[in-house]
């Protein structure tokens, strides 16, 4: 890149872009400010990630935002919006490497099944892609598949007593059907996601203050909106460090397609091409929004949080 062509951005109120080859005066858009380079203070500096004579801004439309004779489309990136305000530094990073490393990744399968009892959903190809994205961050699957309430229950009893000393957090999925106030369908009756699958665990000391990460594949009732294929037809420890992605609002459907449900597609996609930079909560904000515009607007999953720190998967492989 010639020395002309490294211009300095902003974005005024109204989402244009002034851009100078010297300095900028000071705007603001959403509260963010710029100053000229030279009175700006040291720790408010951005270091813009650049490439391909492009200036990358989160959250915006990119296309829009190049200068002039510039334009060109571009899919959004992560590791961009990841490193975006990242204070610029020439020094190498000093963070330790933890001793901490990422465990096990806890499946809950149960088949989705129609009124002959016949097998309509079998979470096979969810499956596969859950098994490729976590294992780039050296994370095994241990699938428990068709299990009945108890055998649920006891087998979250038995997780709840392990020692997750050397563990970075815990990571549940379940993949099942559904219906409203967090009820899962198991082989012979619904049992509760927060009764018999989250509260248990929050009663392991060695989890105390590590992220517990719940990823719940299932519909939560069955209001539907569109045609689309679908997946339905006890008090203790400290609920802190808890996440949980949930693929629908409550009482309404979840979806799919030839490919596996929407909301593992695209939680997969986004750990295997972001997990190496962005927290958990982050890459569960895109999942969101991206599930919610590949389906255009028919399935809207919720994320319900209490993580204060950030967690990258790719800092304990």
């Amino acid at each position: 890149m010639s020395a002309q062509e490294l211009r300095i951005f902003s974005v005024t109120k109204n989402t244009s872009l002034t851009y100078s080859s010297t300095t900028i005066s000071s705007t603001s858009s959403a509260g963010i400010s710029r100053w000229p380079s030279q009175t700006r203070p040291q720790d408010h500096q951005p270091s813009f990630v650049r490439g391909n004579l492009r200036a990358t801004i989160a959250g915006s439309n990119t296309t829009a935002l190049l200068p002039p004779g510039r334009q060109h489309q571009r899919k959004t990136s992560l590791l961009n919006d990841a490193m975006l305000f990242q204070p610029p530094s020439d020094k190498p990073s000093t963070k330790k490497k933890s001793a901490l490393k990422n465990g096990s990744v806890y499946v809950f399968k149960n088949s989705q099944v129609d009124k002959n009892n016949k097998v309509v959903n079998s979470y096979e190809t969810d499956i596969g892609l859950l098994e490729d994205a976590f294992a780039k961050f050296n994370m095994k699957i241990i699938l428990k598949k068709e299990k009945t309430k108890s055998r649920i229950q006891n087998r979250i009893k038995e997780i709840a007593k392990e020692n997750f000393d050397k563990c970075s957090c815990i990571v549940v999925v379940i993949l099942s059907e559904g219906k409203r106030h967090d009820k899962i369908a198991a082989k012979d009756d619904f049992y509760s996601i927060d009764d018999d699958i989250v509260l248990p665990l929050l009663k392991n000391k060695t989890l105390q203050g590590k992220p517990k990460i719940f990823i719940v594949q299932a519909s939560k009732g069955d209001f539907e909106i569109g045609n689309v294929q679908t997946d339905a037809s006890s008090s203790g420890g400290n609920p802190s460090e808890v996440i949980k992605l949930y693929s629908s609002f409550e009482g309404f459907l979840s979806y799919r397609n030839e490919n596996g449900s929407f909301l593992i597609q695209e939680f997969t996609k986004l750990l295997k091409e972001s997990g190496d930079y962005l927290g958990i909560a982050d890459i569960f904000e895109h999942v969101v929004r991206e599930v919610k515009n590949n389906t255009r607007g028919k399935q809207i999953p919720v994320i319900i949080k209490n993580l204060d720190q950030k967690f990258v998967f790719g800092d304990y492989k």
